[in-house]
C-alpha cells in the first residue's frame, strides 16, 4: 500500500497508493479508436496494467516528496467513496474498495500536518479526491498547513463553469475560500530542487513536477500517459483528453526529453509503485519498472 520510494540525488520520492480498481469502462471506451487486437501485444508485456483483455487496471494516488525541509504531496488520489462527477451522476469509478492514501501517508511516517505544499497536477477528480474533509458546506483542509498549488489555467478552465464539474465544487473551489490557494505558472520553483512544467493537453493546465539533484533527474508526469502501451503508441488518444491534439504534440515532445536526459519517471495511473524507466527496444520505447 505504501513504502515504495526512490532517492533522485538528496530528494526522497515516495509512491502513495490511494485505490487501484478495474476501471468500469473497457479500454475500447477509454481508448476509442484502437482497435482490440492492438491491445495483444501490451497485455502480454504489461499483464499488471490489465484487469483482462479489455479492462484497465488503474492505480490511483499520489506521490510524496522531501526535498530541502520541505514535504510536498503530489495529487490526493481519488478520495472516498461518494464524489460526483455531473449533476445527481455518481462517478462510476467510486465503485471500489476503501481509498488508502491517508493510511498510505500514515505508513511512511508522515500526519497530514507536516505537508508543507501540495501540488495538484490537473483538476480531474481521480486527482484531487483527498483535499478537504468535513460535512458539504463546513470543508477544511485535509492537509491544514499546506499551501495547495495549481496551474492558473487549469484553474480557470474548470472553475470558469459553475455547475460543469461537481467535484471541483467539492473539492477544488473551497480552496480559494479557505484562504489556502495559490496558483502556478511554468516554471514555478517549490524548492531549489523540485519546479513545476507546464504540461498542456490532458487538461489546459495540465502540469508535471521535475526534480533535479545531483546530476540526477525525475519527472513526476501526472496523466501525461495513463498506460504502459503509450511509450511505444503516444498518438492514442485517450478519452480524457480535453485537447487531444495538444496532448499529443506534449507527449511527444515530453517523452522525448525524458529519454534524451535519462529521467526516472513517476507514472501514478501505472502499476504500482510507478517508478520506472523508458527504454528503446527495435526503435519503439517501452516502460522499465522499477
Amino acid at each position: 500500500m505504501a513504502g515504495d520510494k526512490i532517492a533522485i540525488g538528496s530528494v526522497e520520492i515516495i509512491s502513495l497508493v490511494d485505490v487501484v480498481i478495474d476501471h468500469p469502462l473497457g479500454l475500447d471506451h477509454i481508448f476509442p479508436e484502437v482497435p482490440p487486437s492492438a491491445w495483444e501485444p501490451y497485455l502480454r508485456r504489461y499483464p499488471d496494467a490489465f484487469g483482462g483483455p479489455n479492462i484497465w487496471r488503474v492505480h490511483m494516488g499520489g506521490y510524496l516528496l522531501r526535498s530541502q525541509g520541505r514535504t510536498i504531496l503530489v495529487d490526493t488520489g481519488l478520495g472516498p467513496a461518494g464524489a460526483l462527477v455531473g449533476a445527481g451522476t455518481p462517478n462510476p469509478v467510486l465503485v471500489q474498495p476503501p481509498a488508502h492514501l491517508l493510511e498510505s501517508l500514515q505508513v511512511v511516517g508522515v500526519r497530514p500536518e507536516d505537508v508543507d505544499m501540495v501540488v495538484l497536477t490537473h483538476l480531474h477528480a481521480d486527482h484531487v479526491g483527498w483535499n478537504l474533509q468535513g460535512e458539504a458546506g463546513q470543508r477544511r483542509p485535509t492537509f491544514p498547513r499546506a499551501r495547495y498549488l495549481v496551474h492558473q489555467v487549469d484553474w480557470e478552465a474548470f472553475t470558469q463553469e459553475a455547475g460543469r464539474w461537481v467535484w471541483v465544487e467539492q473539492a477544488v473551489a473551497p480552496l480559494q475560500t479557505l484562504g489556502v490557494l495559490e496558483l502556478t505558472s511554468d516554471g514555478y520553483a517549490l524548492t531549489d530542487q523540485v519546479t513545476l512544467l507546464h504540461a498542456p493537453g490532458h487538461t489546459p493546465g495540465h502540469q508535471c513536477v521535475l526534480v533535479a539533484s545531483e546530476d540526477e533527474r525525475a519527472i513526476l508526469w501526472g496523466d501525461l500517459a495513463v498506460h504502459p502501451a503509450q511509450l511505444a503508441e503516444p498518438d492514442w488518444r485517450f478519452a480524457a483528453d480535453m485537447d487531444a491534439d495538444a496532448a499529443r504534440r506534449t507527449r511527444h515532445r515530453l517523452l522525448d526529453r525524458i529519454e534524451a536526459e535519462g529521467m526516472t519517471v513517476a507514472a501514478r495511473h501505472f502499476p504500482a509503485p510507478g517508478f520506472g524507466h523508458l527504454v528503446r527496444l527495435e526503435g519503439r520505447r517501452y516502460w522499465h519498472g522499477l
